[in-house]
């Protein structure tokens, strides 16, 4: 009797993976149906970037490595003069 308790519960372990199994593979299924379907044009949101937000990514992009450019070619600051007017030591307090 025991033998056969046993054997049953091994059945239905194994039900239990093909059971797994068999959701696995519907629900990825599923999700790759949904992926494959195409945007509709007002869907698109923030997620797709049109040509008019190249541009301006791009604008900004120059503008940020113009000013780049121009800092290093001023050359690195003289001595003492660190451009930091706050000067805030390690512990919190302000340097003498």
């Amino acid at each position: 009797m025991g033998f056969l308790l046993e054997l049953r519960l091994i059945d239905y372990k194994q039900l239990y993976m093909i059971l797994a199994t068999d959701m696995a593979m519907v629900i990825s299924k599923r999700f790759l149906r949904s992926m494959a379907q195409p945007f509709e044009i007002g869907q698109d949101g923030i997620s797709l970037w049109g040509l008019e937000d190249i541009l301006q990514r791009q604008a900004q992009q120059r503008q940020t490595d113009e000013a780049a450019t121009a800092e290093a070619q001023m050359g690195p600051l003289p001595p003492g003069d660190d451009d930091d007017d706050d000067d805030v030591d390690y512990f919190g307090g302000f340097s003498h």
